[in-house]
């Protein structure tokens, strides 16, 4: 016989008896111990039946705003939005550069002198320019 060959015998040692007598008969429990096992599983029972339901728990403040304004996709279209602000408002357009001349030529003021209202970067271009001419 090798190493490798399976023994399908169990063998013999004589606590089969003892085995199966602890198994027929179960211990009674101390006296008491079942009333307070009883006891306490009422009385997380009656605590559990006073808490509110999990799904109507408080939000905090983020959460609930969120949900007041469409959730993540609102979110997503509140970025694109602002996205595009910053970009317009860096670089404007010609016709919002016209529209604001004409208002502040309607208010009395001099365009020329109050462009940095409009165009911030109005000579950035010819900034890049010079600097690139000078090798700097």
């Amino acid at each position: 016989m090798s190493g490798t060959d399976r023994i399908d015998e169990t063998p013999d040692d004589g606590l089969d008896v003892f085995f199966e007598a602890a198994r027929s008969e179960a211990p009674p429990l101390p006296g008491g111990l079942a009333a307070r096992m009883l006891g306490d599983a009422y009385e997380v029972q009656a605590g559990r039946a006073a808490m509110p339901p999990a799904g109507r728990r408080r939000r905090g403040a983020v959460p609930a705003l969120l949900a007041a304004i469409g959730g993540w996709p609102a979110m997503g279209g509140l970025a694109a939005a602002t996205a595009a602000g910053v970009w317009i408002g860096i670089s404007p357009p010609a016709a919002v550069t016209e529209a604001v001349a004409d208002q502040v030529a309607w208010l009395g003021g001099d365009y020329a002198a109050d462009t940095w209202m409009v165009d911030t970067m109005s000579n950035f271009d010819e900034l890049a320019f010079e600097i690139a001419q000078d090798g700097a």
